[in-house]
């Protein structure tokens, strides 16, 4: 039997560092790039390596390829009692944050905002979105929201 192979271990904000400077080489705008980052290894650091880093290439392959938009024009609209986030083909972990911060800053104090999501790129840990949730309602129990 085999001992288990080596694994790097790398810090996660030079990490982050490094997969910032490839999204915004895609066409992303700095901003865009450094949060795209920020969620990866985050998802990393929660143990969730399938929808973390390892990512990356396949974005980075859309983002050339055409499939993904590095600058896309968002728009929102409320509709049957909904928001409707129009993502443009934007990559998920950009568009997927800002539009649950958008949701977030809709809901106050209720606890479901619907919200559907449309022409957006793989959005990855879906994990991420409800732990902004979480983030906001201890800001809000501990008033620093």
């Amino acid at each position: 039997m085999s001992a288990p192979a080596a694994r790097a271990l790398y810090d996660a904000g030079t990490l982050a560092a490094w997969l910032a400077r490839a999204f915004a080489g895609c066409g992303l705008a700095a901003e865009d790039a450094a949060l795209a980052a920020r969620v990866l290894v985050r998802t990393n650091a929660r143990g969730v390596e399938t929808h973390g880093v390892s990512r990356a290439l396949v974005y980075v392959q859309k983002l050339r390829a055409g499939e993904l938009n590095p600058r896309p024009q968002v728009r929102y609209e409320e509709r049957h009692g909904a928001l409707h986030c129009h993502a443009d083909g934007g990559l998920g972990q950009v568009v997927g944050t800002r539009a649950m911060e958008r949701a977030i800053a809709r809901a106050g104090d209720r606890a479901f905002v619907p919200m559907g999501l449309h022409e957006i790129g793989h959005l990855a840990a879906l994990g991420m979105f409800t732990l902004l949730r979480l983030t906001a309602l201890i800001r809000l129990e501990k008033g620093t929201l």
